[in-house]
């Protein structure tokens, strides 16, 4: 199964331990079961997502927009770079997935665009709001 996780690129000083927590047992589980993740080539969650996936030996496809990320095949990593804007990225990302886990501060864009088309096509969707300061 591949899973996209997708999250807010900044967060608050508050809001950041729960969800590094959040994502860290989300891709223990996904280590656990076997489960190839996907993920964007943002900061905030992307980032953490495809560090924590190379510790892990996790299969990671980093999905990028404007040829952004640009180290193709490092470990378990797969870059797919050719997306002319985030929005279809985002799109493309929820189109490969069969599960979509959001973590999210309310405020990225990107991270609902993505949620939304998963729900949309039909995927089984789990969003994890952290509000505050």
């Amino acid at each position: 199964m591949q899973v996209l996780i997708t999250g807010s690129r900044e967060w608050s000083a508050v809001q950041k331990p729960l969800m590094l927590e959040k994502v860290r047992e989300i891709l223990s589980w996904c280590n656990n079961e076997n489960h190839e993740v996907i993920v964007g080539d943002a900061y905030g969650v992307d980032e953490f997502v495809r560090r924590h996936c190379e510790t892990l030996g996790l299969v990671c496809r980093v999905f990028g927009a404007y040829g952004k990320y640009r180290n193709p095949d490092i470990g378990g990593i797969h870059a797919m770079c050719d997306f002319p804007s985030y929005p279809l990225r985002d799109l493309k990302m929820a189109q490969q997935c069969n599960m979509c886990v959001a973590v999210w501060n309310k405020t990225s864009r990107g991270t609902k665009i993505a949620y939304e088309a998963a729900r949309r096509l039909g995927k089984r969707v789990i969003v994890r709001t952290f509000e505050g300061n």
